[in-house]
């Protein structure tokens, strides 16, 4: 029988190499909070090339060399422009971390709780901390994931809630307090079940100068997807009545049901709540690469055709990761 391979799943690392495989493309859990979280991860990384740093006790405060306009205000020279402030407790077998990110005169922009529950716990790097990066995947011997982000009047945007055992693993999604999705994985020796339900939900959101109404209501409904692995490796995928269907009809309701439209509207949050921050200028420096044009042709290419189209936004958040560690190198004259 003719292997269909699946493209859109969400699986720690650790879990893949135990229960039935899954081909490269797949979607991790840190690539789906990526689809909206990396506004904030660039912002904070162009704030440490424009300002200038001073770090006390995990407290990082930006400022300027000269007066500044931020937000409409004028900034004096050493007043701060943005900030960091990271502080964790472990207690037996649970880390608590918080991460407080602000923008001009101290407003606190975003507050990020994280609760993690197992053995391995370990704390943010502060590399990573002042980067804005973080893993949500559960690391072996850890049961528990609680990330949630929420504004400066403790109003949640976001929420993610991942609890795992040997045989099974359960991953929810929350917009504004409301849960959008539920991910339900059954573990045998030989195969993986996972089921995919999709919630509607009516959601408002508002600050200062802007507002968004969410209107999203539909029947929630679950798709599932069987993986198994002998001779060959088969994934076969179902739909609400339990009758198979396409590879293509499961992502195109995926995509329809998350990543371009729930996802794409926590992005449009979080893009409003980066202008906090000041301006900043892209700042280029490294390298360039050779195999960068064969990429983007390859890239294009599935563009075109329509297909693998996760293995394309992968590829892009590649290229911003490198561009951000100065190993590609913009030379184009500016416009």
């Amino acid at each position: 029988m003719k292997t269909i391979y699946l493209i859109i799943l969400f699986f720690s690392a650790n879990l893949l190499a135990e229960n039935a495989p899954l081909p490269p493309s797949v979607l991790t859990i840190d690539e789906m909070v990526n689809e909206f979280r990396n506004s904030l991860t660039t912002k904070l990384g162009e704030i440490a090339k424009n300002f200038i740093a001073k770090s006390s006790d995990k407290t990082i405060i930006y400022t300027n060399s000269a007066n500044m306009k931020c937000n409409g205000e004028v900034i004096p020279q050493g007043d701060p422009v943005a900030g960091l402030q990271y502080n964790f407790k472990i207690n037996g077998h649970e880390l608590v971390e918080k991460a407080i990110y602000s923008g001009c005169k101290s407003e606190i922009s975003l507050v990020e709780d994280v609760v993690t529950r197992g053995a391995s716990l370990v704390p943010l790097s502060y590399n990573d901390f002042i980067k804005g990066k973080r893993s949500f995947e559960l690391s072996a011997g850890q049961t528990y994931l609680l990330y949630r982000i929420s504004n400066a009047g403790n109003e949640e945007i976001f929420k993610l809630l991942i609890e795992k055992s040997d045989t099974s693993q359960l991953v929810e999604f929350y917009i504004l307090g409301q849960k959008f999705l539920r991910l339900n994985f059954n573990y045998l020796e030989s195969s993986t079940q996972a089921n995919f339900t999709y919630f509607g939900y009516v959601a408002k959101y508002v600050r200062s100068h802007a507002s968004w109404t969410f209107n999203n209501s539909f029947d929630s409904f679950t798709n599932s997807i069987f993986s198994s692995k002998g001779s060959a490796i088969q994934f076969t995928f179902f739909d609400k009545t339990g009758n198979p269907i396409s590879q293509n009809t499961f992502s195109t309701q995926f995509d329809q049901r998350v990543t371009s439209n729930t996802m794409a509207k926590i992005r449009r949050i979080m893009d409003y709540h980066n202008y906090y921050f000041p301006t900043t200028t892209v700042v280029q420096t490294g390298a360039s690469n050779e195999r960068l044009k064969s990429e983007l042709r390859v890239a294009l290419n599935r563009l075109q055709n329509n297909v693998e189209l996760n293995l394309v936004k992968k590829q892009i958040q590649d290229y911003i990761d490198a561009a951000e560690s100065s190993l590609i190198l913009d030379n184009r004259p500016k416009q």
